[in-house]
């Protein structure tokens, strides 16, 4: 297996020779891209054993494409030649990629090292990595570094088109979206750059966000807010929060809890998991898993489940009653589960989300498609109190709020003693 390192470079003489002697033994191949330097960078690297190739045509893109075409290893690294990226992790994120037969492996800089960036590019590589986050459905923590290992097959299979600063956010998210390749982030310190910075925080930030938007209107890329590559989306983990936060306070402690429709990585059973005794989750999507105080159930659930009269002190049903045909059948199978005393909590969107849930969907594209079109019910306070009584629960033993500014329900209904 032979390994190149791809180091684009702009008037970098000051800090090009320490880059290149940092590089670990395991580099093979340097390859440093003369972007049209008006000083001696060039005669630099040469000296220091780098092969030099000249581009004319200015652009970070265009210099790093160049690099990748005179590139002759199977893994490429790529590094900038201002000696802020860590050439000694190199070893580390090649391990990484081969222990997890991943095919891209990306250096993610936060938490920064002091003094590494200014407050402003600090706020601009956050923004872009939060714009590019929510337009695609991603969680990416630093989608604007230029520190990667890949192995290089992937260029046949991705043509990238943008050929300045933002090549570096495009190649993340078409890898990302390409379902051939495993794509992981490593942590990487980022070190006080040699010489003077070539960027301009605004030309280059408001460069980067409109390509973002202009890819993203291309359709070719639409965001998955379920998965994407089994990472779950920033959506997801936002949507997640908010729903969370308003029911972790109603787990009684060391409770038996059964959620049902848990999702595949069954992600409120895990946050709540150290204040419980055990939890059952269910769904059709789920990953199987067990261990001493979690069950992860793979299951189509249908109007009976697969638990015994009064087994369970908690039964949970979050953002999943909208989903199914007959949500009375799954309250009165919560009622037989539960222990007296026992809590039913749910929660589901409104009619006023409708709109709203599908126009994110439908026209901005911002959330999964597929998800909202299988939306059965829209639940009202009215209907949940009416499904709650049919299902054995009391009046006086059902609760009922709004939260996101009325789009969801939250009912807790208590099982009578």
């Amino acid at each position: 297996m032979k390994l190149s390192v791809v180091i684009p470079c702009h008037n970098e003489a000051q800090s090009v020779a320490r880059v290149i002697q940092s590089l670990p033994e395991v580099v093979d191949e340097v390859i440093v891209v003369d972007n049209n330097s008006t000083d001696n960078t060039a005669a630099i690297a040469r000296k220091y054993g780098a092969k030099v190739v000249f581009e004319k045509s200015k652009g970070y893109g265009r210099a790093i494409k160049t690099g990748f075409a005179h590139a002759t290893g199977d893994i490429i690294v790529t590094l900038d030649g201002d000696g802020q990226y860590p050439c000694d992790k190199i070893s580390e994120m090649l391990k990484h990629l081969n222990a997890h037969n991943a095919d891209f492996i990306s250096g993610n800089r936060f938490p920064l090292l002091p003094g590494s960036l200014s407050r402003l590019r600090i706020f601009g590589n956050k923004f872009l990595t939060f714009a590019t986050n929510i337009l695609f459905g991603l969680d990416l923590k630093d989608s604007q570094t230029g520190m990667w290992v890949f192995k290089k097959h992937i260029l046949d299979e991705i043509a990238l088109e943008s050929n300045d600063m933002p090549m570096s956010e495009e190649f993340k998210i078409k890898v990302l979206f390409n379902p051939k390749f495993t794509f992981l982030e490593y942590d990487i310190p980022y070190h006080p750059r040699g010489g003077s910075s070539k960027l301009s925080p605004l030309k280059h930030g408001v460069m980067n966000l409109f390509f973002l938007i202009r890819l993203r209107l291309s359709g070719k890329h639409k965001p998955r807010s379920s998965q994407v590559q089994n990472r779950t989306s920033f959506l997801d983990k936002t949507s997640d929060w908010l729903r969370y936060r308003h029911i972790t306070g109603h787990i009684p402690k060391d409770a038996k809890v059964c959620d049902v429709g848990c999702g595949a990585n069954a992600n409120f059973l895990h946050r709540i998991q150290p204040y419980i005794s055990f939890g059952i989750g269910l769904d059709k999507y789920a990953k199987p898993y067990r261990d001493k105080k979690l069950e992860i159930k793979p299951m189509q659930i249908a109007s009976r489940l697969p638990l015994a009269k009064t087994s369970v002190d908690v039964v949970t049903m979050l953002a999943f009653l909208e989903h199914v045909d007959d949500p009375q059948s799954l309250l009165k199978e919560a009622f037989r589960i539960l222990k007296p005393g026992g809590l039913f909590i749910a929660t589901a969107p409104t009619p006023l989300a409708k709109p709203i849930l599908e126009f994110l969907a439908y026209r901005l594209k911002l959330i999964d498609e597929e998800s909202i079109r299988e939306h059965k019910t829209y639940f009202t306070r009215k209907l949940f109190y009416a499904m709650a009584r049919r299902a054995g629960f009391k009046q006086n033993d059902i609760r009922h709020t709004y939260f996101e500014a009325f789009f969801n329900n939250l009912v807790i209904a208590k099982k009578h003693e």
